[in-house]
This record gives C-alpha cells, sequence and structure tokens, in this order.
C-alpha cells in the first residue's frame, strides 16, 4: 500500500518552511494556533485542547530560530492563558494569577528551546548522513534524493536537465605506487575542481570509491559541454600540480523531456561513462544527437 506521505515529501516541506522568512514561520504558526484557541473556548472549561498549543511551538522552533520561537511561546502561553482564565477560583490572589501565567511562560519557553535544539541536532546528523566524509560533497544517497528534486523541477517548468559520471582513470595505481593518503588527496582535488566549477544550483557528489557525478538543472545540451570541458581542464590542471597520472572518463547526457525517474537519468549517465571508459579512457561519451566519442583537448 503506497504512502501518503513519504520521506521525500516530509524533506521537501521541511525545505519549503526553511525558504520561508520568520516572519513567515511566525504568522503560519498564528494561523494554526487561532482555531485551536477558538475551538477550545467554545468546547468551555470541561475539554481542554491547551496541549495543542504546544505544536506551533515546535514548528516555530525548528524554522523560525531561538529569538522568533521565545517570543511566539510568550504569545501561545498568553493565549492558552487566557483560555483558561476562567477555570481559576473567582477569589484566587494576585499572586496565584502571576503564576499561572509565568509558569505557562517556562513551559512554552522551555518547548521553544527543546525544539531548537532538537532542528540543530537534525541538521547535524543530517550533514553527516548525506556528506561524504572525504571530499565533502554529497554522497550516493544525497545524489538519489536531489536528483528526484531536480527531475521533479524539470517537469514542473519544462527545463532541460543535464548530469555526468566521473570515473577517475588510474587511481588504484596511485594507492597502490604512493599510499591511501595520496589517493585521499586526487580525491579532494577532484571534488576541489568540481565545487569551484559548478554553479550553487548544481547537485555534486562522490557516487563512491573514485566515481563523482554531476547534475546541472536548467541546463541545455551546448551548457552542459561546456561545463564538462571547463571541467576536464582543471582536472587535467589539478592532476598536473599533483603530478599524478590520472585521468577521467565521463559520461554526460543532456535531457530535454526529464526521464521518468532519477535512477533512469543516473543509469543513462552511468552507461555513458562505462562507454567512454571501454573506448581507451580520458574521454567523455555525450548521450543525445549528435552523439559520438569525444577525446579530451589537452
Amino acid at each position: 500500500m503506497p504512502r501518503l506521505w513519504t520521506q521525500f515529501d516530509v524533506e521537501e516541506t521541511a525545505r519549503w518552511l526553511e525558504r520561508r522568512s520568520k516572519l513567515d514561520v511566525f504568522s503560519m504558526a498564528l494561523l494554526a494556533l487561532t482555531p485551536i484557541v477558538a475551538v477550545d473556548i467554545k468546547l468551555g472549561p470541561h475539554i481542554s485542547l491547551s496541549g495543542l498549543t504546544l505544536a506551533p511551538v515546535f514548528l516555530v522552533g525548528c524554522f523560525g530560530g531561538r529569538i522568533v520561537s521565545y517570543a511566539y511561546a510568550v504569545v501561545a502561553a498568553f493565549c492558552e492563558f487566557a483560555e483558561s482564565y476562567r477555570t481559576l477560583p473567582v477569589d484566587a490572589s494576585t499572586g496565584l494569577f502571576i503564576w499561572a501565567f509565568v509558569s505557562r511562560v517556562i513551559t512554552y519557553i522551555f518547548m521553544a528551546e527543546i525544539s531548537s535544539q532538537f532542528r540543530d541536532l537534525i541538521q547535524q546528523y543530517a550533514r553527516h548522513a548525506r556528506t561524504d566524509g572525504l571530499t565533502g560533497l554529497s554522497n550516493h544517497r544525497d545524489l538519489c534524493l536531489q536528483t528526484e528534486r531536480v527531475i521533479g523541477a524539470a517537469k514542473r517548468d519544462g527545463r532541460p536537465v543535464s548530469a555526468a559520471f566521473i570515473d577517475c582513470d588510474n587511481f588504484k595505481q596511485v594507492n597502490d605506487r604512493f599510499g591511501h593518503a595520496e589517493g585521499d588527496a586526487v580525491l579532494r582535488a577532484v571534488a576541489g575542481v568540481l565545487k569551484r566549477c559548478t554553479r550553487p544550483a548544481d547537485v555534486v557528489a562522490r557516487v563512491g570509491g573514485d566515481e563523482f557525478a554531476l547534475i546541472m538543472p536548467a541546463t541545455d545540451r551546448e551548457g552542459g559541454r561546456q561545463a564538462i570541458a571547463r571541467i576536464q581542464a582543471e582536472l587535467a590542471r589539478a592532476m598536473g600540480e599533483l603530478e599524478r597520472d590520472v585521468t577521467f572518463s565521463i559520461g554526460a547526457a543532456t535531457f530535454d523531456t526529464p526521464p521518468a525517474s532519477g535512477e533512469s537519468l543516473l543509469a543513462s549517465i552511468d552507461e555513458c561513462q562505462y562507454l567512454a571508459k571501454k573506448g581507451g579512457k580520458d574521454r567523455f561519451v555525450y548521450l543525445g544527437p549528435p552523439a559520438g566519442l569525444e577525446k579530451k583537448v589537452a
């Protein structure tokens, strides 16, 4: 049975909220708080929905920042106190009223702080779960998620997508002759080139071992070819500076009509990269007319 709310949906919602301003998050939380308080008042003193008012506090704490979440906590605490005011004894002392309000403020601020700490922890774990520890690039898991996101946007906007797989030729020889530390230096150099030669919107990932992937949203065939040409030149320069005999087999493709899934996109460029490797290495295959095998220009 298909799930109505997948992990991808949750992550997309979180990204959408992260793009909103703090004022937007604050306003949305107030909108969520208003019907809760209204229904609570309508139900009377015998049925309380006060616990639900903590949910918007959690929302603001996660996406609005600490200062905004503290301010909202005070507002929510006041609303909850005002709703429960009628349950206090008629002859209650001023101190009791003050304590009833202050205790709610403390509770709500505590919730705001907990949610802020929770968000910080989740972001930290998310970075580790999606980032390659050696190069700082996205890992294979994040590549798959980001590719699905890019394809979804391309289908929605009617824009092309270009992508490439990059494999380091002769990399094993570097590890065998000079050790894994030198091999790691090569991988970090490749990652540095890919970071410098790509846009913020592009997805750059280390797929595993000595393979890298590049997804370029809203990029046509000519733009993709120019990007690959620049990357080839910069990679050759970087390997020259390291004095390592490493070349690169690259499979690339442009999809004017986005493929059905990220998996099919990655499979297509992986096949192109295999053809480049099989064709003699140090070159790239670009899928789509005019097709052909292109030797790297030194």
